[in-house]
């Protein structure tokens, strides 16, 4: 939420200051949540950004991020070529797992509440199975096969989510949502530039809500093609606008 003197407020669980964490962790878990979209829980700032941000070498970030992770409060998905999204455990997992400890299931492996609840139908060939794949895919890989599957199955509910998780049947379910997240967080990046100049040795262009708008010809370039390459564009408006 942005006030009238454009000063951001975010929300963090306070039981974050009760986990048993040092402090560059914390000081790390509060800058993620104030990147981290409200409804996902999820983010993916650079380590360059939320080292200027917390004023820490890079190594501690990295260091600060595998703690948070050991300490089931983070769960981290690696891109090739691109920065990590990152989830933050909402403040009710976090209670139970940082603060209280992670209770194993009796015979048999634990899985995590948020998966559980997800389950139409369960077994222990089932729970093994997704537990290995946790393991080596990741929170994402698994919810998103399992949601695949509670909508699509018709019948035998198992055998369906034991072959959507072998082959991933999730993958263009989680590109698109993910696609969403980028264009979603992009916009609203974008915000803070707007009504900025930016002059260049081609003219000088304003940074309009729907467009960067250049007087010199009244041409413009489309936010669509803006947000397509973000990555570019925010350290080029950053170094521009000087915001």
């Amino acid at each position: 939420m942005i006030n009238e003197n454009s000063c951001y407020y975010f929300n963090i669980p306070s039981t974050i200051f009760q986990a048993n964490l040092s402090r560059n962790a914390i000081l790390v878990y509060v800058a993620l949540a104030s990147f981290t979209n409200r409804e996902s829980n999820r983010c993916y700032p650079s380590v360059s950004t939320l080292s200027k941000m917390v004023r820490l070498d890079r190594k501690y970030i990295y260091k600060a991020i595998n703690e948070l992770v050991n300490a089931g409060l983070l769960i981290v998905e690696k891109r090739k070529g691109r920065t990590n999204i990152y989830e933050l455990i909402p403040p009710k997992t976090l209670e139970k797992s940082a603060i209280k400890g992670k209770k194993e299931k009796k015979g048999g492996v634990s899985i995590p509440e948020p998966i559980r609840i997800e389950l139409k139908q369960t077994t222990n060939e089932l729970d093994n199975v997704i537990f290995k794949y946790l393991k080596e895919k990741g929170k994402e890989y698994v919810l998103s096969n399992i949601r695949y599957v509670n909508k699509n199955a018709k019948e035998n509910y198992i055998g369906y989510l034991l072959n959507a998780l072998k082959n991933d049947w999730a993958k263009n379910m989680r590109a698109k949502e993910e696609e969403r997240v980028r264009y979603e967080r992009a916009r609203e990046e974008y915000k803070r530039f707007i009504g900025k100049e930016i002059i260049t040795k081609n003219g000088k262009y304003i940074v309009e809500e729907s467009s960067i708008y250049r007087e010199d010809d009244n041409s413009a370039i489309p936010l669509g093609d803006i947000l397509k390459n973000w990555d570019k564009w925010r350290p080029f408006l950053e170094e521009k606008t000087g915001v």
